[in-house]
């Protein structure tokens, strides 16, 4: 009944995808992945199978719907005439909604609270219409994207991939290093030791204009940084996002300049999780 955010790590502490586990019985698991690894995941996953332990595949016998936002619970709960206040942050539940067979999710991966609907491939049109017509609005990746940088929450691609430790990350909340042995935990417990020579951390612009995954992060001239993600935030009404930055120059409170075509306009450094205080 409870999930688990985690990583898959490579043999060098690099991040193949970042996955939410969920027990569905003592040995059984339903694992979520981002559909754009499924390919490379389901490679990983098969070269690494224990005896006796099977992999079923069913990315396409299934579809996700999440509906995500503080109203979210209440809709959900209408339609589902279940009492979800008893599924707490990261559990599910197996319920109908209006009349479909449902695995009800709470992780609130985007940074709001809500519920990812886990339904059949063949019932994911009329869950969509059943959510429309009770008052749930469309809303596609850039509301995705908003929410889950107001909330610091990396997105594979941009900050994280295979070549990103979770050290440099800023994951190693995730991450037991407490003599246990998997995959790249060698390479990952030297870098923690050493020091991974960069952070992940947010970034705040006084101006409207918004920085692009990939534009430099300069001091003095020196490059020191890269952007990863940048949003005008409809929330505090500033442009935020989040960047890799070199140490020495990534303590909160650290002004940079961001290249923004042919221009220089001022960044603060702030923690990932004050990207909502204005």
């Amino acid at each position: 009944g409870n999930a688990h955010y985690s990583l898959l790590t490579n043999p060098e502490g690099g991040i193949i995808d970042d996955i939410i586990v969920y027990r569905i019985a003592d040995q059984e698991f339903m694992v979520v992945i981002n559909a754009g690894n499924t390919d490379k995941d389901l490679l990983w996953f098969s070269s690494k199978l224990s005896e006796g332990v099977t992999l079923d595949n069913q990315t396409s016998q299934t579809a996700m719907i999440a509906v995500q936002g503080p109203n979210a619970p209440e809709l959900v709960g209408k339609l589902t005439g279940a009492d979800l206040s008893k599924v707490s942050r990261f559990q599910y539940l197996e319920h109908s909604i209006g009349g479909i067979d449902a695995i009800l999710c709470r992780t609130g991966y985007t940074g709001e609270d809500g519920f990812e609907i886990i339904v059949s491939s063949g019932e994911a049109n009329a869950l969509w219409n059943l959510l429309i017509e009770n008052g749930a609005a469309p809303c596609g990746l850039g509301s995705r994207d908003a929410l889950r940088i107001e909330a610091g929450y990396p997105l594979y691609g941009h900050e994280i991939d295979d070549t990103t430790t979770p050290v440099e990350a800023a994951l190693m909340w995730v991450v037991k290093l407490d003599g246990r042995q998997f995959t790249g935990s060698d390479v990952i417990t030297k870098v923690k030791a050493d020091g991974a020579g960069r952070k992940l951390v947010g970034i705040k612009l006084g101006e409207r204009i918004v920085p692009r995954q990939g534009y430099n992060l300069l001091c003095d001239g020196e490059l020191v940084g890269t952007v990863t993600s940048g949003i005008f935030s409809p929330t505090t009404g500033h442009s935020i996002g989040m960047a890799y930055v070199n140490d020495g120059y990534n303590t909160p409170g650290t002004v940079l300049k961001v290249e923004i075509r042919t221009n220089l306009f001022d960044v603060t450094v702030v923690p990932k999780k004050d990207l909502l205080k204005v």
